[in-house]
């Protein structure tokens, strides 16, 4: 076999790749146990405001005793005439302001939900690329 013919082929790529500066791209080594700690921990976050569901609780029965009481307060006579629209009024924005709370806390609730999400996505869009589990050779 001729010795001047090579079996490989060489050739040159002019190509410009851009490394990230050590002030750009900072990285800090994190034990497995410790990755796995938070994972965990966040999974079992929980809710911001769980006062709300018990303030929208309050509002709920303080509203629905209000509306109860006016049928009885109907019956009665020689009663001043503010007491049953003050009764209704209470009754009523009772209603709405606990309406709004229960809203309030599901958006909080659902941007909550969304944002644990997200973080959980990212922790495990970072495990596939560093094959976390896979044993290192």
């Amino acid at each position: 076999m001729d010795e001047n013919v090579s079996s490989e082929i060489k050739f040159t790529r002019e190509e410009r790749v851009s490394v990230p500066s050590p002030d750009s791209e900072r990285r800090m080594a994190i034990r497995c146990a410790d990755w796995d700690r938070i994972k965990h921990r966040l999974s079992q976050v929980s809710d911001p405001i769980p006062y709300l569901r018990v303030i929208y609780s309050v509002i709920y029965g303080i509203a629905a005793s209000a509306g109860l009481t006016i049928i009885p307060l109907a019956r009665t006579e020689g009663l001043l005439p503010w007491v049953i629209p003050l009764y209704s009024c209470i009754s009523f924005f009772g209603f709405l302001c606990a309406s709004i709370f229960v809203i309030v806390d599901r958006r909080i609730h659902s941007v909550r939900t969304s944002q644990l999400l997200d973080i959980t996505k990212d922790m495990d869009d970072i495990e596939k690329a560093h094959k976390v589990g896979e044993a290192v050779s």
